[in-house]
């Protein structure tokens, strides 16, 4: 899964284990070294430790995650900064959305009426950011609303500060996706509407470069749409296998997950050209995928189809 640096831009981790042999009084040592690069091959920050702790240490938005044995968390930035304690849990953290340290969400279960709404807490501060109970919700679900049953919403990552924010009547599996900013919840896009039956954590999500195009998977299908304007590009028929989308680099190809088998589908129509990837590339905003082999790391130019 690609990093993300503290303004949510892509970035690439690398982590050297150092080890300095003994020489005269000095003893053995073992160092970790781990720097952040952006997709221009600058260095965006470097930080090093004794001993191999941090070879294994989570990373989010340019910072090391050590949970706390009290439940709370503490973020160590790469590079300069500040070391930061969060009230957030284990669990919250593995939600964050949002550049930086993000916003977590939780739910809020009612039963008069009968709803999930869902909060926004900011990590940094554990300020509330906003409720899905005062948000507006899309007019499709909104007609349904009655005295007795409201909203059900779930918050998922897209890109930077803006997030997916799915809707649907408490209790159904029919909903509709949008986007939003995930600092006040504004809507910023109606997309379209999905079957959420079935959905599952490690469901996919591919976003252009540009913010622009989002090829879905939440639940029965893959779904692609335009985040500007909410139109819908494509839908999976229900006699297809599922395409589980991981990829949309911009150059008209879509890289995916068939049945757990990695393929290239074009972007545009879904049309399969490629299957039996072993690994599917990570790709940077600037046009270039990264694959990791035997010998390292393989940096290569992608090509339009």
């Amino acid at each position: 899964m690609p990093y993300r640096w503290r303004d949510g831009s892509p970035a690439l981790l690398i982590r050297n284990r150092v080890e300095t042999p003994a020489s005269g009084l000095k003893k053995a040592s073992t160092k970790t070294v781990l720097t952040m690069y952006a997709p221009s091959g600058e260095e965006l920050g470097s930080s090093s430790s004794d001993g191999d702790a941090h070879m294994s240490t989570p990373v989010r938005n340019g910072y090391l995650v050590d949970a706390g044995a009290s439940g709370d968390a503490k973020f160590l930035p790469i590079g300069d900064g500040q070391a930061l304690i969060s009230e957030a849990s284990h669990v919250d953290i593995q939600g964050t959305v949002g550049s930086g340290l993000g916003y977590y969400s939780q739910q809020d279960i009612s039963f008069q009426p009968y709803a999930e709404w869902l909060t926004a807490t900011d990590i940094r501060t554990g300020k509330k950011a906003w409720n899905t109970k005062d948000l507006a919700p899309p007019a499709a679900v909104a007609k349904l609303v009655t005295e007795d049953n409201a909203t059900s919403a779930r918050l998922m990552p897209y890109q930077g500060d803006k997030a997916l924010l799915e809707w649907s009547l408490y209790g159904e599996s029919e909903a509709v996706m949008t986007l939003i900013d995930v600092k006040s919840g504004r809507r910023l896009a109606e997309g379209p509407g999905i079957d959420t039956n079935s959905a599952i954590d490690d469901d996919g999500l591919a976003v252009s470069p540009d913010g622009k195009t989002a090829v879905v998977q939440y639940g029965k299908g893959a779904v692609a749409w335009n985040t500007e304007t909410g139109k819908e590009l494509w839908r999976q028929a229900a006699d297809e296998v599922t395409i589980m989308s991981k990829a949309l680099p911009g150059n008209g190809v879509l890289y995916a997950y068939l049945d757990g088998t990695g393929a290239a589908l074009d972007a545009d129509d879904k049309k399969l050209l490629r299957s039996g990837i072993d690994e599917i590339p990570q790709f940077t905003t600037n046009g270039y995928a990264v694959v990791r082999g035997t010998g390292g790391l393989f940096v290569f130019g992608t090509q339009p189809v």
